[in-house]
C-alpha cells in the first residue's frame, strides 16, 4: 500500500461550507442528545494534523475527518478541506474512488452546539451565511444583493459542490453519524457501517429543520414513512437497524471497517473509470427521471462508452477471457 500523504489545508484547492445543525456535538447539553449517544461518549484523543487528513492509496483517495477532540463536529477547516478534496478527486484522473471516514470513535456529529451561544443573537440569514458556526467553509463571499437573493444558504452551496463529484464515493461510518454527519454520509454513494455505528437525524430535538440535502436524500434511501419517523423522532438507530433500513449496505466489525471500505474501493477502482462515471450519472438522474428520460440517458451513455478506447480495450480482454483466446 502506498505511503499515506497528509495534506495540509493549504495544499487543497478552495471551498466548503455550513454545518449540519446537530443534536450531538462534543460535550453537548444533555437535553439535546438522545440517550444512547450520551451514554456512548468517551474522552477523545487530542487532535493531530489538519481537520481532514488526505491519503492516496493507488486510485483511492482516503479522507479522514480529524477533529476527534470534538467528536468530529463540523468546525475549523473540516468542511472546506472536505469539499476541496472532492474537487481534487474530480480534477485528478488517477483518482477513481473517494472513501471518507472519521478519526477516533466517531464519524461526525454535525454542528458543534457549543458554538451557538456566541451567535444566538444574530438574524438567521447572517448566521447561516457566515462562518461563525462550522468554521472556515471556503465558500466565496456573496455580494449584498447575492445575500438577499440567495435561496439555499451555505449549507446548500456546500452540499451542491459535494454532489457534483461524478466518481464513486464510499462513507465508512464509525460510531455516531448524526444530523449533518448523517447528511455527509448520505452524500456518498455507498455507506458501510461499523457495529458501533449510531445514525440519527438530530435536527428535531434541537427545534431545527434538516439541511445539507438530508430531507431529499433520506426518503430516497429509506422510503418516506421511515424517513419521516427518523426525522420527527430524532432517535438513533444502531448498526443492525441501519442495515435493515438501508441506511448502510453492510455492517462489519469496527476493527475491519476501514479495510473493508478500502477493499470495496479498490474493487470499484479496478473497473474502467469512464464507465463508472457514466453509471453514477445515470443513478443520480434516475432519482427524478421518467422511464423515457432514463432510457434516453442510458443510450447517450452507451454512445459515449462504445466509442471510448478504454471501454473497447476492456471488451476485447473480456471477450478473449470468455472465449479462452490467449
Amino acid at each position: 500500500m502506498p505511503e499515506p500523504r497528509v495534506a495540509a489545508a493549504s495544499e487543497l484547492p478552495g471551498a466548503a461550507v455550513p454545518e449540519p445543525i446537530d443534536a450531538a456535538a462534543a460535550e453537548p447539553p444533555e437535553a439535546l442528545v438522545p440517550e444512547p449517544l450520551a451514554a456512548s461518549v468517551r474522552k477523545p484523543a487530542a487532535p493531530v494534523g489538519p481537520d481532514v487528513v488526505v491519503e492516496r492509496h493507488g486510485g483511492v483517495l482516503l479522507l479522514t475527518l480529524n477533529r476527534p477532540q470534538r467528536h468530529n463536529a463540523v468546525g475549523g477547516t473540516m468542511f472546506r478541506d472536505l469539499a476541496e478534496a472532492f474537487d481534487e478527486a474530480a480534477r485528478d484522473d488517477g483518482i477513481h474512488v473517494v472513501v471518507t471516514t472519521g478519526a477516533g470513535k466517531t464519524f461526525c456529529v454535525g454542528a458543534d452546539v457549543r458554538d451557538f451561544a456566541a451567535v444566538s443573537h444574530l438574524p438567521a440569514r447572517d448566521l447561516l451565511l457566515s462562518e461563525l458556526i462550522g468554521g472556515d467553509k471556503g465558500l466565496p463571499e456573496l455580494s449584498p444583493d447575492g445575500r438577499v437573493l440567495d435561496e439555499i444558504g451555505n449549507a446548500g452551496r456546500w452540499a451542491t459542490r459535494m454532489w457534483r463529484l461524478e466518481k464513486p464515493t464510499i462513507a465508512a461510518i464509525n460510531g455516531a453519524a448524526v444530523g449533518g454527519g448523517l447528511a455527509v454520509a448520505l452524500l456518498h454513494d455507498i455507506r458501510i457501517g461499523a457495529r458501533s455505528a449510531r445514525l440519527g437525524t438530530g435536527f428535531a430535538p434541537a427545534g431545527l429543520a434538516s439541511e445539507l440535502g438530508l430531507s431529499y436524500l433520506l426518503p430516497r434511501v429509506t422510503g418516506m414513512s421511515v424517513a419521516a419517523e427518523l426525522l420527527f423522532t430524532g432517535r438513533l438507530v444502531d448498526g443492525a437497524e441501519a442495515r435493515e433500513l438501508r441506511l448502510v449496505s453492510e455492517i462489519v466489525d469496527d476493527d475491519t471497517l476501514l479495510a473493508r471500505a478500502l477493499e470495496t474501493a479498490q474493487r470499484v477502482a479496478a473497473h474502467p473509470t469512464r464507465g463508472l462515471q457514466w453509471n453514477k450519472r445515470l443513478l443520480r438522474r434516475s432519482v427524478d427521471a421518467t422511464l423515457a428520460e432514463q432510457l434516453r440517458a442510458e443510450y447517450v451513455a452507451q454512445l459515449a462508452l462504445f466509442d471510448d478506447p478504454e471501454t473497447r480495450a476492456t471488451l476485447v480482454r473480456l471477450t478473449r477471457r470468455v472465449t479462452g483466446e490467449s
